[in-house]
This record gives C-alpha cells, structure tokens and sequence, in this order.
C-alpha cells in the first residue's frame, strides 16, 4: 500500500513505485494536496498518482472560500489555483504552506472566485510593499 492509500485508508491499485517518474513539481502539488510532508511521500501507486494529479482540479466545483465569507458556493467564474503558472493564480510552494498553516486552504488544484482571487493579491501586494519597505 502506498503512503497516501495507508493515510486515507484508501485502496491502492497498479504499480506502487510510479513515484520515481513523477517531477518535483508534480510531487509537490502532491504533498500540498494531500497535506502531507514532502519527505514523507516515498511510495505512491498509479491510482493515488491519478487521483491527486489529473482528477484533482476536475472534482473542485465551487469557491473552496479561504476566507469563510460566502453564504452559499460559488459556482460560477471560477479560478483555477496553479502551481508556480504565469497568467493564472500564482502560488509558490512556501506560499502555499503558509496559507495552508494560516487556515486560507490555498491549495494547487482548487478554485476561486474572483472576489476571493483579488482578496488575496491585494494580500499579496501589501506583503510585497512591507517587505520592501523594510
């Protein structure tokens, strides 16, 4: 049984070594969607491989609301939150993590609306205008 299958106590199927030809990237869009360390990710098998990698961002049907303001789910004019892409949502590994640890549930693969999209690069630019301030 691969590492995500015994954490999840979800059934693994196929090959169980499929994580040597994955990419950096793709391991960690992994570990970030999984919430589990990098290190940890020794063994995956060709069924969690699928799941987490090309399913992933077709199962996210709404808003996933990092900051816990909607009503109801936006469904509706929806981004797609990319690891490390121009013209799209760019969230950087250590970016993801801390926002992750934050409770704002930013992670590769889910959406957002737009208001939520802006919310966090105005966030994003203060943080910019502080640190280049500093």
């Amino acid at each position: 049984m691969c590492f995500i299958g015994l954490l999840t106590s979800d059934e693994c199927n196929g090959q169980q070594d499929v994580i040597e030809t994955l990419s950096n990237e793709e391991k960690i869009t992994i570990s970030l969607r999984c919430n589990i360390e990098l290190s940890n990710l020794t063994i995956l098998c060709e069924r969690h491989t699928t799941k987490y990698l090309k399913l992933y961002p077709i199962w996210q049907k709404a808003c996933c609301d990092p900051f816990n303001k909607h009503t109801k789910k936006i469904t509706n004019k929806l981004y797609t939150i990319q690891l490390l892409l121009e013209n799209l949502i760019v969230v950087t590994i250590n970016e993801s993590q801390v926002m992750m640890r934050s409770s704002l549930n930013i992670v590769p693969g889910k959406k957002l609306c737009k208001p939520c999209k802006q919310k966090i690069a105005i966030k994003e630019d203060l943080k910019e205008k502080k640190q280049s301030q500093e």
